[in-house]
């Protein structure tokens, strides 16, 4: 018996559902009932509503329809022992069509017709189409198999129907049946269901029964009680005709029609609600219902506070997201009625929006669990993540920065005990080791580069394995750089970091050829074994994981393919499958509900959020499948799917979309928003209850809003939202920092001090040490340039060796072992470059140096006691040098120097030398003078622990610009002091090559946004501490720079 239920109103479904099932002739109370649906999520919702009217729900098994029928089919191939055939397999059908494309005799005619595939994406594409066949066409599949001669002469259906042919030839080697053989032996086999069919069967379709399942429930109704319950949009003004029936029937596989009026009925219910409400919504959902959304109506009238649909047009993803955050807030604040689950926020792609959709709800409302987002789920993300990223290692250069990229995994630095915190030692390490790329020789040879044997992670082994037996910092051996670290801990941690590197080059080796399908077999439970810590609660996870990859093996051994095939064909595979492994099913469990739409069809929820409703998302047309000989109508999967949603809100409908203007590409609403406002301009006015001010207010304002391109920062459009967030009682009181300034201030602390105020405050007094990326230091250059670091060590060994009259032949072979010089000829080039500048200031040293001298002081300045000493002190002066370019910390530190040694010696002078013969001469001070100098620097120290002293690189090349030393005057023409304003700009604000000012993390946190008070106070405070530096010394522009 076979009844079919038909309507538009999903509840009308359901409480036949209800009925159906509560009439139980069944005197067993535990009795299951078999109930067939399209997807599991509809699962809950159903669950939901049947216990909601019926008080319980029970004893009731979901069954996806499409798996239900096939394990029908398989349990008539009882003399197969219940084999599922392979033509439902869409697995073994991609390793049937490969090993055809790989065979060149067999696939020569695939040429004739132009089809030059022969890829594994082609192979999963077909075997797609196909089963495709099978479930909407079947009439198709069974004439190719029974009608020697084709009745088409197209090309796409010629070389189609061989490829079948060839592929049926080969499921026959494998003693398995063809498309009409299942058929043939379902029919026959028919009464053995009699022993395992349920005696009822309810089916909820939402979308059209395909036509392969519709020709089974036509042979099954005689075995069985079927209640089908189809939701349809809209009453069908024609009569449809089912062609696969039709065809089967003149096959006489199906009884004609005369046979079929006593077992079918079917009752059709089409109705929709008239609205209870005047609000625009439930009018456009009665005008949708009775097709009028399109004729010409009546005006009817619309008041201000109708909130029942909104359209919003936004200019980015996260704006979408921000606004739908403050729509959702200010209607859970105002209708108490109105839950978490009662909300659902859906698109035709939400993938795009998630990210999003995670930072602005759940991070804005950490106290209230509206999003479902375990820490599991991410770990073995995570886990997949980083075996992706292994085997990687085919393809890549093992670089260290991929190397160091897969420590990110807590569960594979347990497996090689390193801890989270060994990492930044780790970097640190490389960084010094300058490891670039390659294993070694034969890998260089491999990827097609010369070998560089000293960058290769081989050459950095061994320079650490003979520092661990020689136990010397740096010395050579054998032309290795021994690199020696002096703790136990690290020589172990050193020790598992090299098994990992090990492991991964054996990986690399492994999986570099091509193989037979049985040699892959072991590869993932081997990396899940030899770089994964296995908790027990993830046991699970892993034999999962293996299992896929073994079904994948399997399917290609069973179907006898014994070509060698690389990894990456079946990689694909695996990684498309195992990904739903972490997604767990959160829809109607108590959050807000978010969803694709064709998961979620004609589920009504109180207020639907509909995002991403533009022309790219949410188009009319679909793309057409050149391949594919189905017509697109039968699918109608996606057909009136928007419209579905709308007529499922019960109470406020939401819409958006993003017009993103930073790409060429414009994005336009879809045709389905046009449609929306143009219905509502046409058919609303808002008016004003006021009887004498009765004016016509434009309604388009009060739905559509045009969102402007900025972002919204606080996120919240309501800031009382006590309803949703809980009082926060736990919260810790910051105290106050006491300043404690000790008497005794060393100079050394002092210099510090004024070379970055700034930083010294944060790191000293407010104990904030913002740490650099350690990753983002190890350097990504070429390899024709030393990096910065690297040159400034070896010009300050360079000059001792020169100072010391040394020679630096060895000096450069161990800088060169050490990589931090280029390789070869390049590497001698920059060495003697280097070479130049050192000897030049090494002779204006020796020039002016003569017997220094080193002296200690304490200098009792007010309450305070200064402390140190002065190296370098010459008969005539004091003398400083530096191997880079003479910059600020340089000038300030031999500054304060200055003053302290003017202050003990009368007649004294400074001199600073730096590259290139500059220097910087400062001026002979009296000790009165210097005194009052030292004091105003020592207050300025104890003012800056409290409050950070804005000295900034800008503000000083402000003041460079506008001070005038011949006259000891500061310029206050206009054109001077633009000039000055527009070199506090650049640096501010740097550009391609060089990182502003603003960008300092430091200076960021006291000034996030620059404007013209904070320009002025920049540049009083670099006035007022700097002038005496630039009166009584030489400084030019070069310097500063």
């Amino acid at each position: 018996m076979l009844k079919i239920y038909q309507s538009n109103q999903i509840n009308f479904l359901l409480k036949k559902i209800c009925k159906k099932i509560m009439s139980k002739t069944n005197k067993n109370i535990f009795h299951e009932e078999i109930f067939l649906i399209d997807n599991i999520n509809i699962k809950k919702w159903i669950e939901i509503y049947i216990s909601k009217n019926k008080n319980i729900s029970m004893n009731i098994k979901y069954i996806i329809i499409s798996k239900f029928f096939i394990n029908l089919i398989r349990n008539t191939n009882y003399k197969k022992k219940y084999k599922m055939p392979i033509l439902f397999k869409k697995q073994s059908l991609e390793w049937i069509i490969m090993s055809i494309i790989n065979d060149k005799k067999k696939s020569s005619f695939l040429k004739k017709y132009g089809i030059y595939y022969n890829n594994f994406d082609f192979c999963s594409y077909m075997a797609k189409i196909f089963i495709k066949y099978i479930f909407f066409k079947p009439e198709l599949i069974y004439t190719w198999e029974t009608e020697k001669k084709s009745n088409s002469s197209k090309i796409l259906y010629v070389w189609q129907k061989k490829l079948w042919k060839i592929i049926i030839k080969k499921i026959k080697k494998l003693k398995e049946n063809n498309f009409t053989e299942i058929i043939n032996n379902f029919l026959q086999n028919k009464n053995y269901l009699l022993k395992t069919i349920p005696k009822k069967i309810f089916i909820l379709s939402i979308i059209p029964i395909n036509p392969f399942i519709n020709f089974i429930i036509h042979i099954i109704k005689d075995i069985t009680s079927i209640y089908l319950f189809q939701y349809q949009f809209h009453k069908k003004e024609y009569k449809h005709i089912n062609f696969t029936l039709n065809f089967f029937k003149k096959r006489n596989i199906l009884p004609q029609k005369k046979e079929i009026k006593n077992n079918s009925y079917i009752k059709k219910n089409f109705f929709f609600h008239k609205p209870y409400s005047k609000n625009i919504l439930h009018i456009l959902q009665y005008d949708l219902f009775n097709r009028s959304f399109y004729k010409k109506n009546i005006k009817k009238k619309f008041y201000i506070n109708d909130r029942s649909i909104y359209i919003h047009k936004c200019y980015s993803y996260l704006q979408e997201i921000q606004i739908l955050y403050e729509h959702i807030i200010n209607i859970l604040n105002t209708d108490k009625k109105i839950k978490p689950h009662n909300i659902l926020i859906t698109s035709n792609n939400i993938s795009p929006y998630l990210f999003y959709i995670n930072q602005i709800f759940y991070s804005l409302l950490p106290n209230n669990s509206y999003f479902y987002n375990p820490d599991e789920n991410i770990l073995k993300k995570n886990i997949l993540l980083i075996i992706k990223k292994i085997l990687k290692i085919k393809k890549n250069r093992f670089e260290y920065s991929w190397v160091l990229s897969l420590l990110d995994e807590k569960l594979l630095r347990k497996k090689f005990s390193i801890k989270s915190s060994d990492i930044k030692i780790l970097y640190k390490i490389i960084s010094d080791l300058n490891v670039r790329f390659g294993f070694d020789a034969k890998h260089f040879k491999k990827i097609s580069i010369p070998n560089i044997n000293t960058y290769s992670w081989s050459y950095a082994i061994n320079r650490i394995i003979t520092g661990f037996w020689l136990q010397k910092k740096y010395s050579i051996l054998n032309n290795i750089s021994v690199y020696n670290v002096s703790s136990n801990e690290r020589n172990i941690l050193l020790g598992n970091f090299i098994n990992l590197i090990n492991k991964l080059n054996k990986l690399r080796k492994k999986i570099l050829n091509k193989k037979l399908l049985k040699n892959w077999l072991n590869i993932i439970p081997q990396i899940i074994k030899e770089f994964f810590y296995i908790p027990l609660k993830y046991k699970i996870f892993f034999f999962k994981l293996e299992n896929i990859w073994k079904k994948i093996i399997l399917n290609g051994i069973i179907i006898n393919y014994k070509k060698k095939i690389s990894i990456d064909c079946l990689l694909k595979q695996f990684f498309q499958y195992n990904f739903s492994l972490y997604k767990t099913n959160t829809f109607m469990s108590g959050y807000i509900n978010i969803m694709n739409f064709n998961k979620i069809r004609i589920i009504p929820f109180k207020m639907i959020c509909i995002i991403g409703c533009d022309q790219e998302n949410l188009s009319l047309y679909t793309q057409t499948n050149i391949l594919n000989l189905i017509n697109q109508k039968i699918y109608q999967n996606n057909k009136n799917i928007f419209f579905e949603t709308v007529l499922s809100t019960q109470k406020y409908l939401f819409c958006s979309y993003t017009k993103n203007i930073k790409t060429e590409k414009k994005n336009y609403p879809s045709k389905y928003i046009t449609d929306i406002l143009y219905y509502i301009k046409k058919n609303f006015y808002i008016t004003n209850k006021n009887k004498y001010n009765k004016k016509k207010i434009h309604i388009l304002k009060q739905v559509y809003i045009n969102n402007k391109n900025k972002l919204n920062y606080s996120y919240l459009i309501n800031y009382n939202v006590e309803k949703f967030s809980k009082e926060k009682k736990d919260i810790k009181k910051y105290k106050k920092i006491n300043f404690i300034i000790k008497k005794n201030i060393p100079i050394t602390e002092l210099i510090n001090f004024w070379k970055n105020p700034i930083q010294y405050f944060f790191k000293k007094n407010l104990n904030i040490y913002i740490l650099n990326n350690i990753k983002n230091q190890l350097s990504e250059d070429e390899l024709f340039h030393i990096p910065s670091l690297d040159k400034y060590i070896i010009k300050n060994k360079i000059l001792k060796y020169y100072l010391l009259k040394k020679n630096t032949k060895s000096l450069f072979k161990k800088f060169q072992l050490k990589n931090q010089l280029p390789h070869d000829h390049i590497g001698k080039i920059l060495w003697k470059e280097e070479e130049k500048k050192i000897y030049l200031l090494s002779n204006q040293i020796n020039k002016i140096k003569n017997s220094p001298k080193e002296i200690s002081f304490n200098l009792k300045i007010k309450k305070y006691k200064l402390s140190g000493k002065i190296k370098e002190i010459n008969k005539l002066n004091l003398i400083h040098w530096c191997t880079n370019k003479i910059n600020f910390k340089e000038i300030i530190s031999l500054w304060i120097e200055h003053l302290v040694f003017c202050i003990l010696k009368k007649s004294s002078k400074s001199i600073l030398l730096g590259i290139n013969n500059t220097n910087i001469k400062f001026s002979y001070l009296t000790k009165i003078k210097a005194e009052k100098y030292l004091k105003k620097y020592i207050q300025g120290y104890l003012d800056g622990l409290k409050k950070p002293l804005l000295i900034l690189k800008s503000g000083i090349i402000w003041l460079q610009s506008i001070y005038m030393k011949k006259f000891n005057i500061i310029k206050n023409d206009k054109y001077n002091i633009n000039i000055a304003k527009k070199n506090f700009l650049k640096e501010w604000n740097g550009n391609s090559f060089y990182k502003g000012e603003k960008k300092n993390i430091y200076i960021k946190k006291l000034i996030p946004k620059i404007n013209p008070i904070i320009i002025k106070k920049i540049c009083r405070t670099c006035e007022y501490w700097l002038l005496p530096i630039f009166k009584n010394t030489n400084i030019r522009k070069y310097h500063i720079k």
